[in-house]
């Protein structure tokens, strides 16, 4: 049978970082003797369950309850296929100057800017801006029949000027559109707005049109229309 109980000026493990010791206004008269020496084990175990639940023995049985969660957290088995994907949330761009980029896509692209979400440093300096094209659904876009997604593209432009020289020429969004001819009108449109862009391309399946963002990246518009295999683009 155990005798001895901790005393309330017991030193402090070096190794342990919980208030986990007895507390001196509790009662530990009436306590019973397994639940003195749990108060004890507890003080010097590495691995203490949330303090508050151990500073009286009274309050064994929230002990009890944190390890028999905590047991079955450990035992349960991963889960045999991912769990929910609600799809893209949003994509972040990395920019020199994100004032620039966001006026890129609010009027050269149907983007809406979201002055709510703009993210500031504690000084009040603005290092990130978003904005959003309310489009159909990327399983519509690329024609897989069934609509996902909740139909906003959500884009924050960040500030990461190292990041946006090192993509300069590099392609990391492609946006969908319907036909070739809706091609021909982006190429009317992108002269008007002065952007420098490629002339209408075919594709893997489709056409795809190719412009320049203002930190150099490079901006592709693709047809979900189809084109034949074997027969030549004008000019080629």
């Amino acid at each position: 049978m155990l005798t001895n109980r901790p005393t309330t000026n017991t030193k402090r493990h070096s190794n342990t970082s919980h208030n986990a010791w007895p507390d001196p206004k509790c009662d530990l008269s009436g306590a019973s003797e397994l639940a003195h020496y749990v108060v004890a084990l507890y003080a010097i175990a590495p691995n203490t369950p949330p303090s508050d639940t151990i500073r009286c023995p009274r309050k064994y049985q929230f002990k009890q309850q944190w390890q028999r969660e905590h047991h079955h957290r450990r035992r349960q088995k991963p889960p045999s296929s991912p769990p929910s994907l609600l799809g893209l949330n949003h994509l972040k761009l990395a920019s020199h100057d994100i004032l620039a980029t966001r006026d890129f896509y609010t009027t050269v692209f149907p983007f809406t800017y979201l002055p709510d979400y703009d993210h500031r440093r504690v000084d009040g300096s603005l290092f990130a801006v978003m904005f959003r094209h309310d489009v159909a659904p990327m399983g519509r876009v690329l024609g897989r029949g069934t609509a996902t997604g909740t139909g906003n593209t959500l884009i924050e432009a960040r500030q990461n000027s190292a990041q946006a020289k090192a993509q300069v020429g590099w392609d990391p969004v492609t946006w969908g559109v319907s036909t070739r001819a809706d091609l021909d009108d982006w190429s009317r449109w992108l002269d008007q707005k002065g952007v420098e862009h490629s002339r209408v391309l075919k594709g893997v399946k489709g056409w795809v049109l190719c412009a320049r963002d203002p930190d150099g990246k490079i901006v592709r518009l693709y047809t979900e229309e189809e084109h034949e295999w074997g027969l030549p683009e004008e000019g080629e």
